[in-house]
């Protein structure tokens, strides 16, 4: 039998239609929240989730840990198909839209981005062709792991400045900025379905 994202997990999540309203005056960007792992008990806490380590030679947000995704191009038909793009683009996984099991909440960033998170599943842990322009590093952060240690001062670089915030502080890089927003809300709503099971 295919496994298939439980239902408590999904209805948690926003649904993919409508689409999220495109603020005219922000640059338009979207990002892959790549989650893997056997969840058919209905929990999250087996799941994973894929982040990476931008490149230090990028010009928006080097080195820091982020969400596979990127600006949308005049190609991308929707901010589902930029993140989609991107994902094959910077980790070379080739997803179909059927992957998407739901969305977040769209994003200001202080670069002045509007970015849009669609919510992917897969049973198996991926296997990642890294772009080294674009990518740095992968890392598969359990959840669990993730929502024990909770929100917490971290530091972070802002324009070559050293800057204090809330985030995840994880084994190998704090995880802060619009990156930690995204997860923290994800934490959350899957916290709900694990508390009504």
């Amino acid at each position: 039998m295919t496994p298939v994202f439980p239902d408590a997990l999904k209805r948690q999540l926003l649904p993919l239609e409508p689409l999220p309203f495109l603020h005219a005056h922000l640059r338009q960007a979207a990002v892959l929240v790549f989650l893997h792992g056997d969840c058919s008990d209905g929990s999250a806490d087996c799941l994973k989730v894929l982040l990476t380590r931008r490149s230090t030679q990028l010009r928006h947000h080097a080195g820091q840990v982020a969400f596979p995704g990127g600006v949308l191009e005049p190609q991308d038909t929707s901010p589902m198909n930029a993140a989609l793009r991107e994902t094959r683009e910077e980790v070379g996984l080739s997803l179909d839209a059927a992957r998407i099991v739901g969305r977040l909440q769209s994003r200001e960033t202080l670069s002045g981005f509007e970015v849009h998170p669609f919510v992917a599943w897969s049973p198996q842990t991926p296997h990642c062709t890294l772009q080294p322009d674009e990518v740095s590093a992968v890392f598969h952060a359990p959840l669990r792991d993730l929502r024990k240690a909770g929100l917490q001062p971290v530091e972070g670089f802002w324009q070559g400045q050293k800057r204090q915030s809330v985030g995840f502080a994880a084994p190998w890089q704090d995880i802060w900025g619009v990156t930690a927003r995204i997860l923290e809300e994800l934490l959350r709503r899957l916290q709900r379905a694990d508390n009504t099971h």
